[in-house]
């Protein structure tokens, strides 16, 4: 699906088993298989998704550090006990939407990324929907593809050194 220079692609019915490395690369192989297939660049990969899915962006650039140029979860973050994995965020760009109303951990995990986002290099939209629960539309959602469109291409690097990989 083509959406004014952005592509959406999925593959239906597939669901990856929990979190693993199956399915960060998977998420990887069908976005870098899209960009290819469109002529697209493969240094502007995001993901995106609503609850698990948003779980699963936050999941992927935190375990497959230099491979994405952003995330936009709705719904969805990173686990607390990954927290100690947010330095490999450097240089990634997230548009985060989330109801007030949903898990109070969600969102109190979610404020603390947007909080630590400048000290550890990376870009922090943060939008807390104070009136919804976890559903959508939720507020700044809307804002989410333009944003994407709008942000620069930036070439993924691994750092020199420093990165804890966690598998």
């Amino acid at each position: 699906l083509k959406l004014d220079n952005m592509i959406l692609a999925f593959v239906k019915g597939w669901t990856p088993p929990e979190f693993s490395d199956e399915g960060r690369d998977s998420f990887l192989k069908v976005a870098l298989w899209a960009a290819h297939v469109a002529h697209g660049d493969p240094e502007r990969l995001w993901l995106t998704g609503f609850s698990w899915a948003g779980h699963a962006s936050f999941d992927t650039a935190l375990h497959r550090p230099g491979r994405l140029r952003g995330i936009a979860p709705v719904g969805g973050g990173p686990r607390r006990v990954h927290f100690r994995l947010l330095p490999h965020l450097a240089g990634v760009d997230t548009v985060i939407c989330c109801g007030g109303r949903d898990d109070p951990e969600l969102v109190w995990n979610l404020r603390e990324v947007a909080n630590r986002a400048q000290a550890l290099n990376f870009s922090c939209a943060l939008t807390i929907d104070p009136e919804e629960g976890h559903t959508l539309p939720l507020a700044g959602f809307d804002k989410i593809s333009a944003h994407i469109i709008e942000t620069p291409a930036q070439p993924a690097v691994l750092a020199a050194s420093g990165s804890i990989l966690a598998d």
